[in-house]
């Protein structure tokens, strides 16, 4: 409906421009010694319109040529950005398969994306861990260090890996560190009741 609307407008300044442009009489002269040109109004209107259209085409396209590089740039983040966020939910759905090695490997692909680098090193810690792979355990706990928001969860997980491989007294050490702050949390406990047991 909207573009019948359309149609019927342009129509009708379409006829409207025809029966003023055949009822006008109009001529304009352009004079450059020793070069006079005569020329019709309608022409002189039609050549500037035509003029405006594309001077203003000229200008658009430089624009966009010249936003072109950080358009890209913005494309690529976000392309790589959709490919890590993908990354992470294969990790996590690799995991509770348990298929660790998979899980492990998209993590190291999530971690490409600053935002998802945290969560996907404590996926690929526990996996590593699964898999009894310590020095790689240990790898991806220590790439979680340098994010203070990510501190307890890092901590829990590294509590309850370290009380699975049977480390007790680490584990026991990293309870202390998780309790410093004032704060208990109830699993924490758990796992040091575990490790005490």
């Amino acid at each position: 409906m909207r573009i019948l609307l359309w149609f019927i407008a342009l129509c009708a300044v379409a006829i409207g421009l025809g029966v003023t442009a055949h009822m006008n009489p109009g001529n304009v002269v352009l004079f450059y010694p020793p070069y006079r040109l005569d020329i019709s109004l309608n022409f002189f209107v039609l050549a500037i319109v035509a003029l405006f259209i594309a001077f203003y085409v000229v200008m658009w396209t430089i624009g966009m040529a010249r936003k072109l590089p950080s358009r890209v740039i913005a494309y690529r983040r976000e392309k790589r950005e959709a490919e890590a966020n993908k990354s992470l939910i294969d990790a996590f759905k690799a995991f509770f398969e348990g298929r660790f090695g998979h899980a492990e490997k998209a993590a190291e692909k999530a971690a490409a994306a600053p935002g998802n680098a945290g969560i996907a090193a404590l996926i690929g810690a526990r996996s590593a861990h699964r898999m009894r792979q310590a020095e790689r355990r240990d790898i991806w706990l220590a790439s979680t260090e340098t994010n203070p928001s990510l501190k307890t969860a890092r901590l829990m997980t590294t509590l309850e890996l370290l009380v699975d491989d049977h480390q007790f007294k680490r584990a026991l050490e990293v309870v202390d560190e998780l309790n410093a702050n004032g704060t208990r949390h109830i699993q924490a406990l758990l796992w040091a009741l575990k490790a005490n047991q």
